[in-house]
């Protein structure tokens, strides 16, 4: 899995994304079901502005680790773009008790609930 995984974030942090999924369906096909592989293919999906798909392995990530503010926020973020505030503050507070920076963020959520 190792391998795959870096792999994956090789190609992802080198603007493949294709290849980069390519690794981590491979992991999650064949080698296991990891927080950080279904967070990646999330951030995938997201570039490939599909919200859906992206929510989706976002919550699997979320689901296997409920410690994982990045994937809160970035849950949060997607939510908000489709207009569920609601969701979105509730993810962002999430994220900012999970450990992300509350300096970064909060004028993100201060940004929702003025909306």
């Amino acid at each position: 899995m190792e391998e795959n995984f870096e792999n994956g974030k090789k190609s992802f942090y080198s603007d493949d994304f294709d290849a980069a999924n390519k690794f981590f369906m491979e992991i999650l096909n064949s080698e296991g079901d990891d927080y950080l592989t279904h967070y990646y293919k999330g951030l995938i999906y997201e570039i490939y502005f599909d919200n859906e798909k992206s929510l989706n392995e976002l919550s699997s990530a979320i689901d296997r680790n409920n410690k994982f503010g990045e994937a809160y926020f970035k849950r949060g973020a997607i939510l908000e773009k489709t207009g569920d505030t609601a969701g979105a503050i509730s993810d962002y507070t999430k994220a900012i008790k999970n450990g992300e920076k509350l300096r970064t963020h909060i004028s993100t959520v201060h940004r929702c609930i003025r909306q």
